[in-house]
């Protein structure tokens, strides 16, 4: 029902579901201070009509929900069990937990046994957990599929001034406090880019918060902020860069550490975050906590080894191809969607 700048639908032709004339009746259950875009788009009604004739003229065979608490979903799914199509869900939870909640158990044997659908994640654990225990044996888990950027192959690292690089939105579990916290502790001469997205008025909060914390901290010769780029503009920064970092906590599953993996950047990321385990630590990035000191430490790690940089940037290539081999998660998704109704498949 929507998309964001910061989406790449180039291969797609997405059709997008208008909103509902029924959309004014239920408005008055929305909190008209909240601008929020998956606020939103929860609580917006799509038009029965489009869905209806988009799901039963296109007669798919297969279907891949992301079971947000919408409206949108929720019709999506009456539909399509309507038309007996095969429903399989996509989330961003692990599949190896160290526990279950009994609400978790109650929804899974809800999903797999009583309406029998699949679910497959992107999020293998959660790193630094001690023990993993599958809990879910009818989740699976597929990869990220991401191939190598072309430029990647022949790109040049710049060691004695490093450029780096941070991408996600305003919110404040993103944790750019804590990364110009560590930046302080930087004593190397570096240059940093931060682009954000700032598309509601709880992002322009935070992000003039980050401006004038960058000005307070007498940053800003190093920091550089770019705000809602397109897609395009972003991955030609993942070139022009020598390090990635997420300092964000509580991430479920980050698209932007993949891009730049795909570009040969070495990845500084914290080890809660979900795509934590696209990374393994000292071979193509390092795993850190979420505190300024640890972040500093982490970077101060690659700029004090500055060979390490071309070394974990070049692994995050093979890393990709080896975790997020565009070919073989399609023949583990053929498996998974031709089998869609089959409970007992692993």
């Amino acid at each position: 029902m929507g998309k964001s700048k910061s989406e790449d639908h180039s291969r797609l032709h997405p059709h997008v579901i208008p909103i509902s004339k029924l959309d004014r009746i239920v408005a008055w259950l929305r909190d008209s201070r909240r601008d929020d875009y998956f606020y939103r788009t929860r609580r917006t009604f799509p038009s029965i009509q489009a869905m209806w004739s988009k799901i039963f003229c296109f007669k798919p065979d297969v279907a891949i929900i992301r079971p947000f608490y919408s409206y949108f979903v929720f019709i999506a799914l009456c539909f399509l069990m309507l038309r007996g199509t095969k429903v399989v869900l996509y989330v961003q939870t692990p599949k190896y937990k160290r526990s279950i909640s009994w609400r978790d158990r109650r929804n899974l044997y809800l999903v797999t046994q009583l309406l029998r659908w699949k679910l497959f994640t992107v999020v293998e654990r959660i790193e630094g957990e001690d023990k993993y225990v599958d809990l879910s044996p009818k989740k699976h888990f597929i990869p990220f599929a991401h191939n190598v950027d072309s430029g990647a192959i022949s790109r040049q690292y710049q060691l004695v001034h490093p450029r780096i690089l941070a991408i996600s939105k305003f919110e404040p579990r993103k944790n750019y406090d804590a990364l110009l916290e560590a930046l302080k502790l930087i004593k190397t001469p570096i240059s940093v880019t931060i682009i954000g997205q700032n598309t509601t008025h709880a992002h322009s909060i935070e992000c003039e918060r980050i401006y004038q914390e960058i000005k307070t901290n007498n940053l800003e010769d190093i920091i550089t902020v770019h705000q809602n780029k397109e897609h395009g503009f972003v991955c030609e920064q993942y070139l022009k860069h020598d390090i990635f970092i997420l300092p964000s906590y509580d991430e479920p599953a980050s698209v932007s550490q993949l891009e730049a993996m795909a570009a040969g950047l070495p990845i500084i990321i914290c080890h809660e975050n979900g795509t934590a385990n696209y990374v393994e630590h000292k071979r193509n990035g390092l795993l850190c906590e979420r505190d300024p000191s640890s972040l500093a430490e982490s970077l101060n790690y690659l700029l004090n080894n500055t060979h390490l940089i071309q070394k974990y940037g070049c692994e995050s290539l093979v890393v990709l191809r080896e975790k997020c081999n565009p070919t073989l998660i399609c023949e583990r998704f053929e498996e998974l969607f031709l089998n869609a109704n089959n409970v007992h498949k692993s």
